[in-house]
């Protein structure tokens, strides 16, 4: 029997049913755009959805993956890092707090993952940094929409993973208007944009990387997932 492909775990969006509908249907609604799962394929891995099962994570299933991708979203509730709401936009405790949980199991069994937008708040957030709720405007437009998009380079720090695999620069798609304050403790900036925001954080020792950006969107995605599944970092 031929080696089967990698597992990659994706955690889904929320959405919370209206009453009366959450009486047969349940409260949440779990989604992830299709772009995440298409990602993984072209990376060479198999894509699979974790769901939250109402009794909190299950760790038989992050115990399967080869790798794990927090997706993106909404705003994580300022609480969670301990300030007062200041930009948050329809702020979510429910979620941030299921895919941090996902985190701790995925990084207590040494799978590699990556942080996506939200994603990479969450492992900012996680390990005790908070976030820049509402990104000032300045010089770089960060905050695009389906309907007009945002690109904009973003500079990689020399010797960084990220570096080594994209290049000293890329151009990026940008959907946010969050950002992380500061790399938190065990992390180190891999990449900023032209205004000074950290677009990409990296963990010592361990390949956990988080990018604000949304590989899933442009071309950085397949040589991130592929770098990250062939081992290349120790």
């Amino acid at each position: 029997m031929a080696d089967r492909l990698p597992l990659v775990g994706l955690t889904p969006n929320w959405a919370a049913n209206a009453v009366p509908s959450d009486l047969p249907y349940g409260r949440w609604r779990y989604f992830m755009n299709s772009s995440y799962a298409e990602l993984v394929r072209r990376a060479g891995a198999s894509p699979v959805a974790l769901l939250p099962s109402g009794e909190g994570p299950e760790e038989g299933a992050v115990d399967l993956l080869d790798m794990l991708i927090l997706t993106g979203g909404g705003d994580p509730d300022p609480s969670l890092y301990h300030r007062e709401p200041a930009g948050a936009r329809c702020p979510d405790v429910a979620r941030p707090l299921w895919d941090m949980e996902i985190l701790r199991l995925a990084r207590s069994s040494g799978k590699p993952i990556l942080g996506i937008c939200l994603g990479m708040q969450l492992m900012a957030v996680e390990s005790g940094t908070a976030l820049i709720q509402d990104i000032p405007a300045g010089p770089v437009e960060h905050e695009g929409t389906p309907e007009r998009p945002v690109s904009h380079r973003v500079d990689l720090v020399p010797g960084s993973f990220l570096a080594e695999v994209l290049g000293r620069s890329a151009v990026v798609a940008s959907f946010h208007h969050q950002a992380v304050e500061a790399a938190p403790p065990g992390f180190a900036v891999s990449a900023r944009a032209g205004d000074g925001i950290i677009e990409a954080m990296e963990a010592a020792g361990r390949t956990e990387i988080g990018v604000q950006w949304h590989p899933e969107r442009d071309g950085s995605g397949v040589p991130i997932l592929r770098a990250m599944l062939g081992g290349r970092r120790r």
